[in-house]
Parts: structure tokens; sequence; C-alpha cells
């Protein structure tokens, strides 16, 4: 769920535009915009976050990414989960298609981070136990994460179904998009130093990018998560990377939460 920042230069005001999720108490969600079909057996780790239409017949409906990280545990982003109950989310894994295919799991327990900022988007991560383990297999792997400080100008994969313009439709098959790691100075020069925190880091370029629908999704480098879909200003705009939760600076508290 991408938090859309809009800059009115004609009455000198900074408002932000929250683009409606499917649950309205929401920030809006993050896409991935000039990428390129994907499939599941190579994003085997990659998870479609949903809520129930119907549970008794699996039915759901998507607004959010995440990512396998145990037999028990998805990772995703806290805005995505903030003011959720368990019972109202589902974990389909397995599939390439959004709400269709692959395996349906019940959630039994989330835990945002509790310094979790909806203002500032700080801390922006979040755990979800799932009721049954998922059965590991060539389509559902967890990924390993990260142990050491994001190398700069590294090229990172982004995926998840988000729309692939601003403001448009969600993809009905997975994407992913490669795009580049932006130095952290240039990050806080684009977007302002009060802005961008040690638990974030900038990726992007113009005309590559994450949107609506990918948020909590997962950053990978070389097989490794590294980062999770957070937030940013548009989609693929000149001068605006995408902004993603840094994993490193946060990989103690998900250990401490979920043993991994």
């Amino acid at each position: 769920m991408w938090l859309l920042y809009i800059v009115a230069l004609s009455v000198l005001i900074n408002t932000e535009a929250l683009r409606p999720n499917k649950r309205p108490s929401h920030l809006s969600n993050r896409p991935i915009v000039g990428g390129d079909n994907a499939k599941i057996n190579n994003f085997p780790y990659q998870i479609s976050l949903g809520s129930f239409i119907n549970k008794k017949e699996r039915k759901t409906d998507h607004f959010c990414g995440g990512s396998i990280i145990s037999a028990d545990w998805v990772l995703t982003a806290a805005h995505c989960v903030h003011g959720s109950d368990a019972e109202e989310l589902a974990v389909r894994v397995g599939t390439d298609v959004i709400d269709d295919g692959g395996y349906v799991h019940e959630v039994t327990e989330v835990i945002a981070h509790e310094n979790y900022d909806p203002e500032t988007t700080n801390y922006d991560i979040a755990l979800l136990r799932i009721a049954k383990p998922f059965e590991i297999g060539p389509k559902v792997q967890p990924i390993p994460l990260n142990n050491y400080p994001i190398r700069k100008g590294a090229i990172v994969v982004v995926s998840g179904w988000g729309t692939t313009t601003e403001g448009g439709d969600v993809a009905v098959n997975l994407q992913k998009v490669e795009v580049p790691i932006v130095p952290q100075w240039e990050c806080k020069l684009l977007y302002g130093e009060d802005k961008v925190t040690d638990y974030m880091f900038c990726g992007g370029r113009a005309g590559k990018d994450s949107c609506q629908g990918d948020s909590g999704g997962p950053v990978v480098a070389n097989g490794i998560q590294i980062g999770v879909v957070s937030w940013g200003i548009g989609c693929a705009r000149a001068g605006y990377p995408g902004i993603y939760t840094n994993i490193y600076n946060l990989r103690k508290w998900i250990h401490e939460k979920s043993g991994v």
C-alpha cells in the first residue's frame, strides 16, 4: 500500500493524497511499473496478502504483498496490517495469478513493529504467523534474510501484483522489475533529510518502480531479501525512487519476534 504524496505547487501547500485501498482505513499500495511477467517458480517466497471475501470457499481480495521467511512466518509492511485483526487476513501462496490458485492460509497472529509510525512510515515492518505451516515445494519456499549492510548501486528485484501504471489497475499476473539502489545521501536529498531514516533505503529509476498493490512485498538481491516495499512519491517518477524498509537494520527485531 503506497503512501502517495502530491505537492500542490500552485497553492504552495504539501498534501498527502491517499490512494483508496480495497480497505480505505489503510494507506495506498505500491505497484510494479515497467516490469515483466514473472513465474512463481522463480519467486516461490512471494505471497499475496488479502482479506477474505468468502473464508469457506477461500476467496480473497488482494491488497498487499509479503514474503515467506519460514514454514510459519510471513514478512510484510506494517502499514499493510495497521489496524487489522488476524482473522481478517488471508495469505495466498504458490500461484502467480492474483486471487486465484495456490493455497490460502489463515493468520493467527499479527506483529507490527512497536515503533511503527503511520505518519512517517518509519519502522514499516510486520510479521504474520500462519495457522498451519506452509508445505514447502517448488512454488512455496522461504527466502533468507539479509545480515549485512546494503551495498549501494546493487541491482535488486522487486515483485508483486501492484498496478502497472500510476493510478492504474492491479496486475493479474505476478510482475517483477530490476532497479538500482540509490545512495542514502541522494535519497535524503530527494525526499528530505527528515523523511528518510536509517530504517529505509531507496531504489528505482524513471519508468521502473514498485507502486499501488506491491506494498509489503520483497526486495531481493542475489537471492537474499534485503528490503520490504514501503512508500514513495507517485510511481516511477523521475527524481523519486521507491522507498523500502531496510531489513538489515531490523534483523534483530525479526529474530526476537519470530525466531527466524
